[in-house]
């Protein structure tokens, strides 16, 4: 979801959306520190908004590369951000040992995702008129 929002929408409001999404998981969360899926996903947002920025990916085998190195650095930030702010944390090997599988379906679900978010995209935005849906 953070490849398809990075690809429509511009910098400010792809942070805003990272929040909202990154605050309704920890909503769904009870048992992590609140805010950490938040800072997680603005995180893996900016990372995805620079790297596209440098490399524009418009295939679907390149978006699905995309989606499991943004997905491999999301897990990364979380295991640190897991290591400073919850003490009681240890079970570390565990988001390693998930890493990989988690990458290799996430991968696999950006095209999907991707499409649905386009046909969503061109419905909603395409019959607003205004200057800023021009």
């Amino acid at each position: 979801l953070v490849v398809a929002a990075a690809v429509r929408l511009d910098s400010t409001r792809l942070v805003i959306f990272a929040l909202i999404a990154g605050l309704l998981l920890d909503a769904f969360t009870p048992l992590s520190p609140l805010g950490l899926h938040a800072e997680r996903i603005v995180i893996v947002a900016y990372i995805a908004r620079s790297f596209l920025a440098q490399i524009p990916v418009r295939s679907a085998s390149g978006r699905i590369i995309l989606g499991m190195c943004l997905s491999l650095a999301g897990d990364f930030v979380l295991f640190v951000l897991l290591a400073i702010f919850d003490r009681s944390f240890t079970a570390y090997g565990l988001v390693f040992a998930r890493m990989v599988p988690h990458a290799l379906l996430t991968g696999v679900a950006v095209p999907v995702v991707d499409a649905v978010v386009g046909l969503l995209w061109r419905q909603v935005v395409g019959k607003r008129p205004g200057i800023f849906y021009s």
